[in-house]
């Protein structure tokens, strides 16, 4: 049986999750297989997102994938982060204005009724009686 580092070569060493996710769907979409392969911590209990989070496994790719897989990065990420410009210039979704007035008074009715409720309630159950 072979090992995994002896088929597989180091394409990014301990990607952050996203960057990680993101690499690996391109990856795919282009037919190169590729697997996460780092050291195993004990964070199944918090899911694997805290997992990936902590541990940083390294992402593989076949030895024979490997330039392939690092030109088909480079022309996709540039080699650098997101810039400014990438930013600004992706559409940004806004959220509807009266959404969030129509929540606050949503919350204020409740909080009103909660206390009605409660002065209720305390006014019948602990109210002084005469004897």
């Amino acid at each position: 049986m072979s090992s995994t580092r002896g088929d597989f070569a180091l394409l990014l060493a301990a990607p952050d999750p996203v960057e990680a996710d993101l690499a690996r769907d391109l990856l795919s979409g282009a037919g190169i297989p590729s697997l996460l392969h780092g050291q195993d911590r004990d964070f199944a209990e918090m899911g694997a997102a805290v997992h990936m989070g902590v541990a940083r496994p390294d992402l593989l790719v076949p030895r024979s994938a490997l330039e392939r897989a690092r030109e088909l990065l480079r022309e996709t990420w540039s080699g650098g982060d997101v810039t400014d410009e990438m930013a600004v210039a992706s559409p940004v979704i806004e959220e509807e204005t009266g959404r969030s007035g129509l929540q606050a008074l949503v919350w204020l009715v409740f909080v009103g009724v909660l206390v009605c409720v409660v002065f209720v309630t305390y006014s019948i159950f602990f109210q002084p009686r005469a004897h």
